[in-house]
């Protein structure tokens, strides 16, 4: 907890100034300036909490930073509907953001990271890398999957074929769920968008000495080779949406559109 209250104050300061250091005007976008602020409210917060030398005090430093994983949940929307606000000009290098936002996500996620593991050490007396079952997470995100897919499609979503084999590794499950998710979901949104819904999405596993390779075939036509930067840059989509700043419609799950998908789990 000690660690901690030093350590997230010096990561949220430094993500601060990554922010104020995005080119092209993003920092003054009302956007990009909310999530600016958001982690300047979060680094005063814990620089007013004092610093964990009790139960008690371990117990409000712990609640304190699992509100600010909270309120943080949604920035990447938030950061995409910015970028969205400059995309029309054709003097962007979007290299340089893709490298500072490359930046800022990986930070992100180590802050994210350190705080589900003090949560989970003082609240459950565990860690959150564990022997983790691949197919039981594989199960979980088709579930999610079809969900969002069901909701977006009106049902009509292609049929999702997996066939479990039990590999265990240490690894943060959430971390994997979230990677199979957002695949998942372009496969799905790439059937719908091709007409393919007939054709089936097939996934497999295999374990070697020293790596898990999980293998996600789809019939969505795909995309060459050449546009994998492309495909991987931030904001990017081929199904992008329309989102009106004053308001985003909740009704429905988004399955895609935002850009952030793929090049968050390369991250």
């Amino acid at each position: 907890s000690q660690f901690l209250h030093e350590e997230l104050s010096i990561r949220l300061s430094h993500r601060v100034f990554d922010l104020l250091k995005l080119p092209y005007g993003l920092p003054i976008v009302p956007e990009i300036k909310n999530v600016i602020d958001l982690y300047y409210n979060s680094f005063e917060r814990i620089q007013n909490c004092k610093k964990p030398k009790t139960e008690e005090d371990i117990k409000e430093f712990t609640d304190l930073i699992e509100d600010i994983k909270f309120k943080h949940s949604y920035l990447e929307n938030y950061i995409s509907v910015g970028l969205r606000s400059i995309s029309n000009n054709p003097l962007i290098d979007y290299d340089i953001i893709n490298k500072e936002l490359d930046t800022f996500f990986l930070s992100r996620i180590g802050i994210r990271t350190l705080i589900s593991q003090q949560v989970e050490m003082y609240k459950n007396k565990n860690s959150i890398i564990i022997d983790c079952n691949v197919s039981n997470v594989i199960e979980d995100a088709i579930e999610e999957v079809k969900i969002i897919g069901e909701l977006s499609y009106n049902d009509d979503i292609p049929k999702i074929n997996f066939k479990k084999n039990d590999i265990i590794m240490p690894y943060i499950p959430f971390h994997l769920f979230y990677i199979i998710t957002e695949v998942l979901k372009n496969s799905v949104v790439s059937h719908n968008k091709n007409n393919v819904i007939d054709k089936d999405i097939d996934i497999t596993t295999s374990e070697g000495k020293n790596d898990v390779i999980i293998k996600i075939s789809d019939n969505g036509m795909g995309f060459s080779f050449k546009k994998i930067s492309k495909v991987l840059s931030y904001s990017y989509s081929t199904t992008p949406i329309d989102i009106c700043r004053e308001s985003v419609d909740t009704s429905k799950p988004i399955i895609s559109g935002f850009g952030f998908g793929l090049p968050m789990a390369k991250l």
